[in-house]
């Protein structure tokens, strides 16, 4: 399967990848937008500088042979900010979303100093919804979103993991970070919350999916 990195701004994403272009349809997320092949570092800080101000919008993809290298230099102009968070399904294959500030999203926050991805996941998706028992199963990769908070250009890269828990338990939205509800969706369900959510968050509900139809 292809490396690839996909990186979202206000008003569009960049997808880094080193698939040859024949395979951007066939592998999610990758889709056939604007290609930009094997850009020299100026035209891809260019690019980005013009994607973040909103010069540029929609979906811009990048080839390359080495996507973690752009992803260092794109990188290098942002304040680096990382999370961790996951999904996390019950014994009846369904997945658990929360409810915050008008959208369906993921449990996720803020990794700690000194602490790992792993332990700030199981620790911020118990935070946010009471749910205790939980399994770290394996990594589904990372997501990575740029903006600005207060007046600092930022690059958030969220680290997101499958865990397993039960449903035999009370679960308890986090109201002081805005949560104010809690549901397990089944699988043919999950148009309700896609529908109303990020990005980021259909892209590895989609990963997720197509790992779990091609038993990866």
């Amino acid at each position: 399967m292809p490396n690839s990195l996909k990186i979202y701004f206000p008003a569009g994403y960049l997808l880094i990848t080193n698939a040859f272009p024949d395979q951007l349809d066939s592998n999610p997320p990758y889709h056939k937008e604007e290609v930009l092949d094997n850009p020299t570092d100026k035209e891809l800080l260019g690019l980005v500088e013009k994607v973040f101000k909103g010069e540029l919008t929609g979906g811009y993809t990048i080839l390359t042979k080495e996507p973690e290298n752009c992803l260092t230099l794109i990188a290098s102009g942002f304040k680096a900010i990382e999370a961790a968070g996951g999904i996390v399904e019950n014994e009846r294959n369904e997945l658990l979303f929360i409810f915050r500030r008008g959208k369906w999203d993921l449990p996720k926050g803020k990794i700690d100093d000194n602490e790992s991805p792993e332990t700030a996941a199981l620790r911020e998706i118990e935070e946010e919804t009471g749910a205790k028992g939980l399994t770290l199963l394996t990594k589904l990769g990372e997501t990575y979103h740029v903006y600005n908070m207060y007046g600092e250009n930022v690059l958030k890269t969220t680290h997101w993991y499958l865990l397993k828990s039960t449903t035999n338990q009370v679960l308890s939205p986090q109201l002081e970070e805005d949560i104010t509800a809690i549901k397990w969706f089944r699988k043919e369900d999950l148009n309700e919350p896609l529908t109303n959510s990020y990005p980021t968050i259909i892209d590895l509900v989609n990963i997720y999916l197509y790992r779990e139809a091609n038993k990866l």
